[in-house]
């Protein structure tokens, strides 16, 4: 039985592996955890504990993230602050409102391309 998403990796182009650390930390509030010593290069970037999000170098001829793998979406407890967090970093996003199901979404990109979809409940 699935119970929860374990993680997602991203292999990246070298050029990219860094930025895409970079905007998980500063955007999302990621941080750089341990990580196995594997032969390619990269990052483990965790939350609460838990490695999400796994990156690895790759080479520079890798296609865009979109391809097949349309997004990634994560529930959030504040919207405000992470609202906040891509103002500052100049970051457009789309605000959608699903009133049926009392909830907000906020879709924006990385900076591999990958969809990024947060999910907030609003208080009644």
């Amino acid at each position: 039985m699935i119970t929860e998403l374990n993680h997602y990796n991203l292999l990246c182009p070298m050029g990219l592996i860094e930025k895409l650390k970079e905007f998980y930390i500063e955007v999302l509030g990621f941080e750089v955890g341990f990580r196995p010593g594997f032969h390619m290069p990269g990052y483990w970037l965790y939350r609460n504990g838990k490695p999400f999000i796994h990156l690895f170098e790759g080479n520079d001829e890798l296609t865009p993230a979109a391809n097949y793998l349309n997004h990634i979406a994560f529930t959030v407890t504040e919207l405000e602050p992470l609202l906040e967090k891509l103002n500052a970093h100049n970051i457009i996003y789309k605000e959608s409102a699903i009133d049926e199901i009392n909830l907000t979404q906020i879709f924006f990109e990385d900076p591999s391309g990958l969809r990024i979809e947060l999910n907030y409940t609003n208080k009644s």
